[in-house]
């Protein structure tokens, strides 16, 4: 059905003159082939949910039948690298996974992912504390180290508007404890 509707949405685009932008977000759960034609399409901006670690991915993350489903995920993430998808991973760090958030860049990494958009649902309290601060610091030198093959959403912008040598002596500063 939605390959229909993208069909109908692209006919309607020309007819009216109009740009098309299409977009999905999917849990990577579905396999079918009308599924994988859809996200195959070149002008789909796609998005795929995994919360980092498949531990962490599998507390909030489960099939219908309440199977852990990051393994399903994870297969998905590694056909569409395989055919050179571009595709961003939306990891939601959560108050109870934020101290993950390092291990779980890593590892999405190691799995072949670029482009990571971090999802924070909460409005304020659990990045104040020590440990959360810590993890989204190393979440940072993450993102510089894999600086410019790699992108991490929350630090993007910002580091466009400092510099790579303000970010160098931040990283610097906090290496020595400051």
């Amino acid at each position: 059905m939605i390959l229909e509707l993208v069909k109908h949405a692209r006919s309607e685009a020309a007819r009216r003159e109009v740009e098309l932008t299409l977009s999905m977000t999917t849990n990577g759960t579905l396999d079918s082939p009308a599924s994988w034609s859809l996200m195959m399409l070149s002008d789909m901006q796609l998005a795929v949910s995994h919360d980092g670690l498949p531990s962490v991915h599998d507390r909030h993350r489960v099939t219908i039948d309440g199977q852990p489903s990051s393994r399903k995920v994870q297969e998905t993430m590694a056909r569409l690298v395989h055919e050179r998808k571009d595709f961003r991973v939306v990891m939601v760090v959560r108050p109870d996974n934020v101290e993950t958030l390092p291990a779980g860049l890593d590892y999405l990494y190691e799995c072949g992912v670029r482009r990571l958009t971090l999802a924070r649902p909460w409005t304020s309290g659990p990045e104040r504390t020590g440990a959360s601060r810590y993890a989204i610091s190393r979440a940072a030198d993450f993102w510089q180290e894999h600086l410019p093959e790699c992108s991490v959403s929350w630090f993007g912008r910002k580091g466009r508007k400092i510099g790579p040598r303000a970010l160098a002596r931040n990283r610097a500063l906090r290496l020595r404890g400051r």
